[in-house]
């Protein structure tokens, strides 16, 4: 690889492996931000986050309400941007950012969480979002690297192949199991995080 390739004027953003890094890094970016912002949280902020989540895993199992379109929302919304955005130059900054800011999202609620359930906080956290990280991580960053892509070549949705085209397909049913597992097994994953 040659030096210049570096430059952002001659960046060649074909290699597939060299995109889903880059996009790894800006997500780590993300997650390092989130971290920060949510170690800045106010005592009575995490309190208030305490209070909701010992109520939230004191309901019977009945009356806890799994938000089935917020939860498809929060696995779905990054990956459909990103998708959204392929068809033209705006996506070259703005796959980057969603990468980003998806990794601000999960780390600021998972730092918040341990942060205000103390010692069992980390469990908690890794109950509350630990499936949501690791189904819609991979799947934001191959959707991502293909949506990046297709936006440095200026080609959209058309140019897919049938590979990239089947990616897709298997990360947006991934996703939809993943949100289906969280609606299902996440309140169960949290009530037993905070009981132990």
């Amino acid at each position: 690889m040659k030096l210049g390739a570096l430059s952002m004027g001659s960046m060649r953003l074909s290699s597939g492996g060299r995109r889903v890094w880059l996009l790894g890094i800006s997500t780590l970016g993300g997650i390092l931000l989130g971290a920060f912002l949510a170690s800045r949280c106010h005592r009575d902020e995490l309190d208030a986050l305490q209070a909701y989540i010992t109520a939230y895993c004191g309901l019977s199992a009945g009356s806890r309400t799994c938000g089935g379109l917020g939860t498809a929302l929060a696995y779905f919304r990054v990956p459909l941007l990103m998708l959204a955005v392929s068809f033209c130059g705006l996506g070259i900054a703005a796959v980057p950012l969603l990468t980003a800011w998806e990794g601000v999202s999960l780390s600021y609620a998972a730092v918040s969480f341990s942060a205000a359930m103390g010692k069992p906080g980390v469990v908690l956290a890794l109950a509350a979002f630990g499936v949501r990280g690791a189904v819609l991580l991979p799947c934001m960053l191959y959707a991502g690297g293909t949506a990046w892509r297709l936006a440095y070549e200026r080609k959209g949705l058309a140019a897919l192949s049938g590979r990239d085209l089947r990616g897709i397909l298997i990360c947006f049913a991934a996703l939809a199991l993943g949100a289906i597992l969280e609606c299902s097994l996440t309140p169960r994953l949290m009530t037993l995080a905070l009981a132990g």
